[in-house]
């Protein structure tokens, strides 16, 4: 019997592991380190797959809080081979808009730029889990200097259908800890960037916003999340590691005091109406209207003083920013899989 501890985004493949049904859920400090869950499964794509009916929480699947298996699946070798072999569609078109870049996303190419009324929209999609790896890490921050070049009043940040991003990439995770480190550090840049960027952003959450993903959300002005089944959070300690310097202090800045230790200590995953309450969030739309939302709530922005937002950000977030910057060295130095 084959349990799903986790299904991790490594580019052309997902991976499961093989363990004895009863330690479902249970991971020693050695399975620790190799199947810490960063991304999320991606178990609707399964179901299309040919499995059928599945009956499942996305989730890392470790001994958690309250004891419970949060992903669990269980198939024959040969079926769940084939299935995990099923590639995941993706695609849409919204409203008028200007291209910028009109070739489709790549590994190289994350994050495309279009402009709409004045509104810088990037549309953050890797065809898969949306993970954060130097790549696409590379391709946000470049979509965010062409909305500053381009004179943008507004920038939203828009992930894939069912995925705004699973976090960061595994493969570099476990490459090795200098490059590991080194991605973290890329990791920072995009999101002090987003967080003193000198015009108004706006995150339209698609679904999913798993550890550095939800960190994207604690950057942004206004975050409009989708209903559906998704979780939202900061899961490291749950998974077998601490969570940065970083990530602390952006949360100590944007989630409420009342789930503060939850959001962190404890790693709570939100559902998108809870994470409206939590400081994930700001509201909630329906699946289809989230991106629209998002572009009218950053059009309502647009007339803002940019001397006047470049100022503000200074001083209500600049030594926040300062912090992050001075201590990312020794916050780097202590940084693990699976510490």
């Amino acid at each position: 019997m084959i349990v799903v501890l986790g299904l991790f985004e490594r580019h052309e493949r997902q991976v499961v592991d093989e363990v004895d049904s009863r330690n479902a859920g249970h991971l020693d400090t050695q399975r620790q380190r190799s199947g810490v869950v960063l991304g999320i499964s991606d178990l609707d794509d399964l179901g299309q797959g040919g499995l059928g009916h599945l009956d499942h929480m996305v989730g890392p699947v470790v001994n958690g809080i309250d004891g419970r298996c949060l992903c669990k699946l269980f198939a024959h070798t040969a079926s769940l081979q084939a299935i995990l072999m099923h590639a995941s569609g993706s695609g849409r078109t919204r409203g008028r808009f200007r291209p910028m870049n009109d070739a489709q996303p790549t590994p190289q190419q994350a994050a495309t730029v279009r402009i709409d009324d004045g509104v810088a929209v990037i549309d953050f999609d890797d065809g898969k889990a949306n993970v954060l790896g130097h790549n696409s890490i590379a391709s946000l921050l470049a979509a965010l200097d062409q909305a500053e070049q381009e004179g943008a009043d507004a920038v939203v940040i828009a992930g894939r259908p069912g995925r705004f991003s699973a976090g960061f990439d595994l493969n570099a995770m476990n490459a090795g800890p200098d490059e590991a480190r080194e991605m973290l550090k890329r990791g920072v840049d995009l999101f002090l960037r987003c967080y003193m960027f000198p015009r108004p952003v706006v995150a339209a959450c698609t679904g999913h916003a798993i550890a550095a993903g939800a960190i994207i959300l604690l950057t942004c002005d206004l975050r409009v999340g989708t209903q559906g089944d998704f979780k939202i959070g900061l899961p490291e300690l749950t998974i077998g590691m601490s969570l940065p310097f970083f990530a602390t202090e952006l949360a100590r800045d944007r989630i409420s005091k009342r789930h503060l230790t939850r959001a962190t200590a404890l790693g709570t995953m939100y559902r998108p109406d809870d994470a409206v309450d939590s400081g994930f969030l700001d509201e909630v739309a329906d699946p289809d209207n989230v991106v629209s939302t998002a572009i009218e709530r950053a059009r309502g922005l647009t007339g803002i003083s940019r001397g006047g937002l470049v100022l503000t950000r200074n001083t209500a977030r600049g030594a926040i920013a300062d912090s992050i910057r001075s201590g990312l060295d020794e916050d780097l130095s202590h940084f693990s899989v699976g510490s």
